[in-house]
């Protein structure tokens, strides 16, 4: 699965570069082609993330994730944060997401975003109106990661199946993958997820996962930022 997630990537990026390459006018006008232009780069944005989707749980399911611990500042985490608040606003969605604790912190950095990524990108993609509310929180030996939304909800009887991949609703912005490769991390992390959902009023996914242990380098790297 993740060689060939890896040989579909060369052909989009071909795709992708040449569309590029028409916008900046190397091939002439293409005013008139504006909107097919940027219809098929948003699908070529979003097939990149189901390959890279599945590659993460190719290596996730093959135990080819190897943890790595790293100084992490709240400030690395901003642009993605930044990413989700825009899609949430062309929804007309209300997005709050608050930073609480110590800045650094231990982690691996890209475990981390990657399960808020995958957690964001669902309650986005599942709410039609109300309001999306994400924190992050460093405690002394945990790190807590929540998400709140006022979407469609989830059926109870349905919860211990929304973390197997492919399961559920498919749509052009979701693959069945995002819940299944936060599983996936945050029990490689030898961390817990929560779940509480109410149809048709909203859902709250809550991960917690341990601090890892910070290497004696880190003190050189705090000193030195």
């Amino acid at each position: 699965m993740r060689a060939i997630s890896h040989e579909l990537k060369t052909p989009l990026n071909v795709i992708y570069g040449n569309l590029q390459l028409m916008e900046s006018g190397l091939y002439g006008d293409i005013s008139s082609l504006e909107e097919p232009v940027n219809e098929i780069k948003k699908e070529i944005l979003r097939i990149r993330e189901l390959i890279d989707n599945l590659i993460d749980l190719s290596r996730a399911e093959t135990g080819r994730v190897s943890i790595k611990s790293e100084l992490v500042y709240f400030e690395n985490l901003y642009l993605i944060i930044e990413s989700y608040r825009n899609l949430a606003k062309e929804k007309g969605l209300e997005f709050n997401f608050d930073f609480i604790g110590n800045s650094p912190f231990s982690s691996d950095y890209n475990i981390l975003i990657t399960i808020i990524s995958n957690l964001l990108s669902n309650a986005v993609k599942y709410t039609e109106k109300g309001e999306i509310k994400g924190k992050i929180e460093v405690m002394e030996d945990k790190i807590i990661i929540e998400v709140k939304d006022t979407g469609k909800g989830i059926p109870l009887e349905n919860i211990p199946l929304i973390f197997e991949p492919f399961y559920g609703e498919r749509t052009s912005e979701s693959s069945g993958l995002g819940l299944a490769i936060v599983k996936k991390f945050v029990e490689l992390l030898k961390g817990s997820i929560f779940v509480e959902s109410e149809v048709n009023k909203g859902s709250i996914f809550r991960v917690e996962i341990p601090r890892l242990i910070r290497p004696k380098s880190f003190e050189k790297k705090e000193h030195n930022y």
